[in-house]
């Protein structure tokens, strides 16, 4: 039996199950009774690290500070490995698996399927690590992997990739080892452009042929930004021109506002040009 008086606490162990004294709002105090379930401080204990990707997560329930803070919690907590609590961890993946495959072969539908490789630092969430080297059959292997775990490689419509020649390889890998029977035109509409990397290139085409003004735009930007005074000339011939100063000059990484809001201030920079001999970065006409 445990006392507390100062918070009017009594606390009496018996098996799994503990009395414990409640006050509500108006302060009258009950006992109660409750049971102590280790296995749904365990669950909880696997969601904290599934939801947070602790660094190295595994090895914290065999932290002696995070065990003593549990056992001050609850004198009948029994501590547990990282095996243990890595397949707490497993237990709820299965059952998420195991409802979507359920809802995939109970649907008639096909399934559009998008793809991409990236490094992506410790973030792992929703993604599949591909040991190197990122070979076409590497991916083809990988990706077919993880269609047959899902049960999905009999229900593709399309497979949507990047334009690069490794992805080309890996769809026909891709495409050999699948039931073109399964395949919407036996296959011929399987493989599927990304528009986005196709907007991509093309913007990438665009800035490399405007490239020198833009690089004149951002070294004119950094010159009338660098101090107090040249931000402040700035202000002063935006207001001798009657061009609002409302948007504030900015190196940003997209090339598209920069230069927006550096086209507002055109006259600004060739007003400056004259006045400051400083100042020779400014972007000609044509560009």
């Amino acid at each position: 039996m445990k006392i507390c008086p100062r918070h009017k606490q009594i606390e009496i162990t018996h098996y799994s199950k503990k009395l414990k004294t409640v006050e509500d709002d108006q302060g009258n105090v009950k006992v109660e009774t409750y049971s102590f379930h280790p296995d749904i401080t365990r669950g909880l204990i696997a969601r904290m690290i599934i939801m947070h990707e602790y660094v190295h997560p595994l090895s914290c329930v065999e932290d002696e500070w995070f065990r003593k803070m549990l056992s001050s919690l609850n004198t009948m907590w029994k501590n547990v490995s990282r095996n243990t609590i890595k397949s707490d961890i497993m237990e709820p993946y299965e059952m998420e698996k195991a409802k979507v495959v359920s809802l995939i072969e109970s649907n008639s539908s096909k399934a559009a399927i998008t793809t991409d490789m990236w490094t992506c630092g410790s973030q792992t969430k929703g993604f599949i690590h591909v040991q190197a080297r990122h070979t076409s059959q590497v991916l083809c292997d990988v990706l077919l992997r993880c269609l047959m775990d899902l049960n999905l490689e009999r229900k593709l419509s399309a497979l949507t990739v990047d334009n690069c020649t490794t992805n080309d390889r890996m769809i026909q890998l891709l495409l050999d080892k699948l039931d073109k029977n399964d395949l919407l035109m036996g296959g011929k509409l399987f493989d599927m452009r990304c528009t986005a990397h196709i907007l991509n290139l093309i913007i990438k085409e665009g800035l490399s042929v405007i490239s020198e003004g833009v690089a004149k735009i951002r070294v004119s930007i950094a010159f009338w930004t660098v101090t107090p005074q040249r931000k402040e000339n700035f202000k002063e011939i935006s207001r001798r021109l009657n061009i609002p100063c409302s948007k504030e000059l900015a190196r940003w990484n997209s090339a598209y506002l920069m230069i927006s809001v550096a086209l507002e201030y055109k006259n600004v920079f060739y007003r400056l040009h004259q006045l400051e001999a400083q100042y020779r970065c400014l972007p000609s006409e044509s560009e």
